[in-house]
């Protein structure tokens, strides 16, 4: 009779109720009202075929049924009707069913998804890429040898020393290394004008050095064979062309007699000035007292008990020195040295 809903959950009420029906088709009988005992049955048919297909629960509304049973009558009638789930009345709120509990916790698990990708999208915008490695990291030795041979990376300061200082062939070299030259651009490439272009007062300060040409035209600048002996190298140079007071690079004496030292090498006189010719010249003591103090940022009155204002006699010249009274010997240039205490 039909009763095969729920087997086919596919199945729809006209097919679950395709028995019923049948019996007012058999042959030799039209289609005609049915019978009371019919409509009770088509009743529990359809509330059978909703339960096990829809998950819903059929309402009865309306009036009871001639014999008694509320919502005999067919659908439509004024007696009363099985009122199926998604059809009521203006209103009334739907009871939940099946479908409405999927639905309603799709909604749920769609909503958890797009948290969850906020969630991953503000952690991949706060994941901060890897800083680059810093100077100092980048001077780690590398481990790759050739031939047996260590080879090593340099580092920032390196490589920019590598940059400034070149041998005499004009190949890059470190600058302080003992063959290197620290390259100058000059208009000349003669001592007096490179050191004018190091900011170097050649009145005042002695600075032994040298400049020659490469092979590839670039003029470089060394230190002379007096402060060379002295360890002084290319990077010195440098250091003294960023405007430090580079003491292994200046000319000394290390007696009142010699020999010239570096004056980072302990030493008794410094000289303050170039050897001047002593025929028409103002008194030497005067000259020597102007340039000493020039040089030295000191009044070097009568009062000074550390340092003597001395020159040099040569034939038809001289050439001004500054001096201690009293040991110990100084080691390090007395240039700029103002009010400061001996070094």
């Amino acid at each position: 009779m039909g009763l095969n809903c729920r087997r086919s959950p596919s199945a729809d009420e006209d097919d679950c109720l395709q028995g019923v029906h049948g019996v007012e088709d058999r042959p030799g009988r039209g289609r005609g009202r049915p019978t009371p005992s019919q409509r009770r049955f088509i009743y529990v048919l359809r509330a059978h075929y909703w339960s096990c297909n829809v998950g819903g629960h059929p309402r009865v509304t309306g009036h009871a049924s001639p014999e008694g049973q509320t919502g005999a009558g067919p659908p439509g009638t004024s007696r009363g009707s099985a009122e199926q789930p998604g059809h009521r009345s203006p209103g009334e709120r739907p009871r939940p069913g099946l479908g409405v509990s999927l639905r309603k916790w799709a909604g749920v698990a769609g909503a958890a998804a797009t948290l969850l990708s906020i969630v991953v999208a503000i952690a991949l915008a706060n994941h901060q890429t890897p800083k680059p490695p810093s100077a100092e990291q980048s001077a780690i030795v590398a481990s790759t040898t050739l031939s047996g041979v260590p080879i090593t990376t340099p580092s920032a300061s390196e490589s920019a020393s590598l940059s400034m200082c070149i041998d005499a062939s004009g190949q890059p070299l470190a600058c302080n290394a003992k063959s290197a030259g620290f390259v100058v651009v000059s208009s000349s490439c003669a001592t007096d004008v490179v050191l004018s272009t190091l900011s170097i007062d050649t009145k005042f300060r002695q600075i032994d050095l040298i400049a020659s040409r490469a092979t590839d035209g670039r003029c470089i600048a060394t230190p002379g064979s007096v402060v060379a002996s002295a360890g002084a190298t290319a990077d010195d140079v440098r250091r003294l062309a960023g405007g430090e007071t580079v003491s292994v690079l200046s000319l000394c004496l290390a007696t009142p007699e010699g020999p010239e030292v570096a004056c980072s090498l302990p030493h008794t006189h410094e000289y303050v000035g170039q050897w001047l010719p002593s025929d028409g010249q103002p008194d030497p003591e005067k000259t020597c007292l102007a340039q000493a103090r020039r040089y030295t940022n000191r009044t070097l009155d009568a009062s000074e008990s550390e340092l003597l204002v001395s020159w040099l006699p040569g034939t038809g010249r001289y050439r001004c020195v500054v001096g201690t009274k009293k040991p110990p010997p100084l080691q390090k240039t007395l240039w700029l040295i103002g009010g400061g205490p001996l070094r």
